[in-house]
């Protein structure tokens, strides 16, 4: 079975994160998974429990190789990572978030 994407990356690695990067790998979706979260200890667990192949601290990093980049961070970020993010996404890749805002 062909993979959908080569890569995504998943910007924001709590609940919402986590449970896209364990569907992604549990129904094939992606040859690999990157992560990117701010704190040190997010990055190892998620490493830890499989639902992303790498972890980086900077947003940029995690989506250089990216087809589909997939924010899962406080709607407030959103702008300071479309800045640190615009420069490093590849032609072509798919951006979208998981945000919700009720008012």
């Amino acid at each position: 079975m062909s993979k959908d994407f080569d890569t995504v990356a998943i910007i924001g690695l709590g609940l919402i994160g986590s449970s896209i990067g364990h569907a992604i790998r549990k129904h094939g979706l992606a040859d690999r998974i990157t992560g990117c979260a701010r704190s040190e200890a997010t990055r190892d667990r998620a490493l830890e429990l499989g639902f992303i192949d790498e972890a980086f601290s900077d947003a940029a990093g995690s989506v250089a190789d990216a087809d589909l980049i997939i924010l899962c961070s406080p709607v407030g970020t959103f702008g300071d990572i479309a800045k640190a993010i615009s420069g490093a996404m590849k032609p072509g890749a798919i951006l979208s978030d998981t945000g919700s805002v009720k008012q």
